[in-house]
């Protein structure tokens, strides 16, 4: 999307990012861009004037080819960390949701290619989960919106 919140500001870059817990029997669907080493919860940017439940879903059915149910938001985390060499400040709203038990083993973003796969959960830290204290939480999810800070 052309209207992405993405921006600069001073020496950061700033996002506003949903991504979608997908829990199911004792498995949680993750993502990895190829040339990276750590996996990551399928999601993606907001636009500008798209309320984030309906980003989420549009996310996920260009990532997955199909329409998939969006519920209640569990994580709000503020994120800070360094991707290749460059400083992040992200906001990102985790919301539990339903796919279909097929999803592709990948999808093509931007020439780059992203893989999707069912991970236990004890194996989260072992796959590099980020954000790391999610790693943690996935296995017990809480019945309210959870406020979380990362600094990596």
């Amino acid at each position: 999307m052309d209207t992405d919140i993405c921006l600069t500001v001073g020496a950061h870059l700033f996002n506003l990012r949903v991504a979608a817990l997908v829990v199911r029997d004792g498995r949680v669907l993750t993502c990895r861009f190829a040339d990276e080493r750590h996996s990551f919860l399928p999601g993606g940017r907001v636009g500008a004037g798209e309320p984030t439940r309906d980003a989420l879903r549009r996310e996920l059915a260009e990532e997955l080819g199909v329409q998939c149910e969006v519920g209640r938001p569990v994580f709000l985390v503020e994120g800070f960390f360094t991707l290749d060499g460059r400083a992040f400040h992200e906001i990102a709203l985790y919301y539990v949701a339903e796919v279909p038990e097929q999803v592709p083993s990948s999808f093509e973003d931007g020439g780059r290619t992203i893989s999707f796969e069912w991970v236990p959960l004890a194996e989260l830290h072992a796959r590099n989960l980020q954000p790391a204290l999610l790693r943690e939480r996935l296995a017990d999810l809480p019945s309210e919106l959870t406020h979380l800070v990362n600094v990596e």
